[in-house]
């Protein structure tokens, strides 16, 4: 069976999200293990705290790391 490949992105993304709902995310991580590592990375979005540049241990850690304490990420999500 071939897709176009909207298609195909669009079904392979609706499965995604019920194997994350389910709590199945082994095929995903199957998945993304073909994905080269720079690509990866470049997915990453920066950190909104810190701009990535938190030293990521509790003596110095910026609210990201802790957990995102502000709701920085929660009040930008819930806007969408």
């Amino acid at each position: 069976m071939q897709y176009e490949m909207q298609t195909l992105i669009d079904k392979v993304i609706k499965e995604i999200e019920h194997d994350v709902s389910t709590g199945d995310v082994t095929a995903i991580e199957e998945l993304i293990k073909s994905v080269p590592a720079k690509e990866l990375e470049a997915f990453l979005s920066s950190c909104r705290y810190c701009g990535d540049n938190c030293p990521n241990d509790h003596e110095h850690m910026c609210d990201g790391y802790s957990g995102d304490i502000d709701n920085l990420y929660e009040e930008t999500y819930n806007a969408l």
